[in-house]
């Protein structure tokens, strides 16, 4: 039997016979209503909430299972006083809960790995939030591929959750007593207390930039959880380093302030000329301006002083794209994926251009690809249309 794409064997059919499940959180290798479809092949029954006589509560993987007041979520709760009460209901992460199934092939999709884009989209924050993260230690690439750099989801969802709770007012303090009660409830999983501390130690220290605006040690703007900071440093325009303009720069970018972080990027890559990500930073910085000419030639320097560069080489293609050069966007873009095979984000970007350029066929390859690297995604459903009108075409 097959359901949802996952096949289901004879000898499996019956491992959940008769057995009750609720779930809670949200599933990182399935969407609930693929889960109770499968729950059902197996021979078991969803039900909404635990009770008395449920067998188990999975606990979904993608992000942390806590509400908005950074409590534990109702069901989790729930099971919990069941299980108090001497009630035989089993509390189990996502990840154990599969391993029963044997679903060893759903377990290696709750590790894949995301670039910095594909998170971009999935979870709806901005790059330079994502780089801030990492730059504070709040979040760590498990793979870096060519300065490509690859994250755990679990890992950046929780600290999206994280930082979330911290600036809706909540306390470190009562999160980080949630955070415990979940390690106890299932020890199996790590619920992130280390990157609970990188949010309270970035309490400590606040950077006054020239302009008088404070910005956090990892160059965030604007994310203060005091009234008043407990420490500021000022920096002198005058002195300040390539690494200092580069803080600078990284906060007005997250600000929004293109502009000034563009001349703020400038004074830095003055300091330090060959440096390829300060010019491919800069390069993203006047796109963002529209400053098309003037950003492709600082994503060209960027490739020259780093040729491996591969997002470097992404952008630039897009850029060419933009400016109506094609065939140098697609050579771009074809280099990058000459360097990581697996990027994603460059087979969607080839497969666009080459739509646009009349090359169906060659797009339809990219298109696959895209939907073979990346099948969960948002942008999955365009790239299905594509190939569907790709293979319309090639009927006709």
């Amino acid at each position: 039997m097959e359901q949802g794409g996952v096949a289901v064997g004879r000898s499996d059919e019956g491992v959940l016979r008769d057995k009750k499940v609720a779930l809670t959180g949200r599933l990182a290798a399935m969407t609930h209503r693929e889960a109770a479809r499968l729950i059902e092949d197996f021979g078991g029954k969803v039900v909404q909430a635990p009770a008395r006589d449920t067998d188990y509560l999975v606990v979904g993987r993608e992000g942390l299972p806590l509400g908005e007041d950074g409590q534990p979520t109702a069901s989790l709760l729930a099971a919990r006083q069941l299980q108090s009460l001497g009630y035989a209901i089993e509390i189990v992460s996502e990840e154990v809960f599969l391993s029963k199934l044997h679903l060893l092939e759903d377990q290696q999709k709750i590790r894949r790995r995301y670039t910095i884009v594909q998170l971009t989209r999935i979870l709806g924050v901005s790059r330079d939030r994502i780089r801030a993260w990492m730059r504070a230690g709040l979040i760590e690439p498990v793979e870096t591929i060519h300065r490509l750099a690859y994250f755990d989801y679990q890992q950046v969802t929780s600290a999206k959750m994280l930082s979330d709770l911290v600036r809706s007012g909540l306390t470190p303090a009562g999160i980080r007593e949630s955070l415990a009660r979940l390690s106890r409830w299932l020890p199996e999983t790590d619920y992130c207390l280390s990157q609970l501390s990188v949010l309270e130690s970035s309490r400590q220290l606040l950077v006054r930039l020239a302009d008088g605006r404070l910005a956090e040690p990892s160059g965030q703007l604007l994310m203060t959880f005091e009234p008043e900071p407990r420490a500021t440093v000022a920096l002198d325009a005058a002195e300040q380093t390539a690494e200092e303009r580069l803080e600078e720069a990284v906060g007005l970018e997250a600000a929004g302030f293109f502009a000034q972080a563009a001349d703020a990027y400038r004074a830095a890559a003055r300091c330090d000329p060959e440096d390829a990500v300060l010019q491919f930073s800069l390069g993203n910085v006047l796109y963002s301006l529209g400053e098309y000419r003037e950003a492709s030639s600082h994503f060209r320097r960027a490739v020259e002083l780093e040729p491996s560069y591969v997002e470097a080489w992404n952008n630039l293609g897009n850029l060419l794209a933009e400016l109506g050069q094609l065939e140098e966007a697609i050579t771009a873009l074809r280099y990058a994926l000459h360097i990581v095979p697996d990027y994603a984000d460059a087979h969607f970007n080839l497969a666009s251009i080459l739509a646009t350029a009349g090359r169906t066929s060659e797009a339809a390859e990219h298109w696959q690809a895209y939907l073979t690297l990346d099948p969960l995604s948002p942008w999955a459903d365009e790239a299905q249309s594509h190939l569907a009108a790709a293979a319309v075409e090639s009927r006709a």
